[in-house]
């Protein structure tokens, strides 16, 4: 999630960077540190400000067409903790690859 998008969330609540990051329980500094490219959002973070303003994660992916598969897929990966998200990303990869890439057809003899 980036600056642009927080800000876009923000502005659309027609919050203050102050009560945006109160119904966070951050700082005003916070938030304006993030919109300013300072700061980068934590996964957690992006999926606390999702839940938090009721953002479908598929919004964030303007050049997506919505579905409802994306949109589990998404809210999955937002849940996964920073330290564990390569473990996802290889897991979700090997998923679609192996559902979009048949395996060989044995050879008949």
């Amino acid at each position: 999630m980036g600056p642009e998008q927080i800000r876009a969330i923000r502005q659309f609540k027609r919050m203050t960077q102050t009560e945006f990051g109160a119904e966070l329980g951050l700082s005003a500094r916070a938030v304006r540190q993030w919109e300013a490219g300072i700061n980068r959002v934590t996964r957690e973070r992006a999926a606390q400000i999702l839940r938090t303003f009721d953002v479908a994660p598929e919004s964030l992916l303007p050049e997506c067409e919505p579905s409802p598969l994306r949109s589990r897929v998404l809210n999955l990966v937002m849940a996964v903790p920073d330290d564990k998200i390569q473990l996802a990303y290889d897991f979700v990869r090997a998923f679609v690859v192996g559902c979009v890439i048949q395996p060989e057809e044995p050879r008949k003899r």
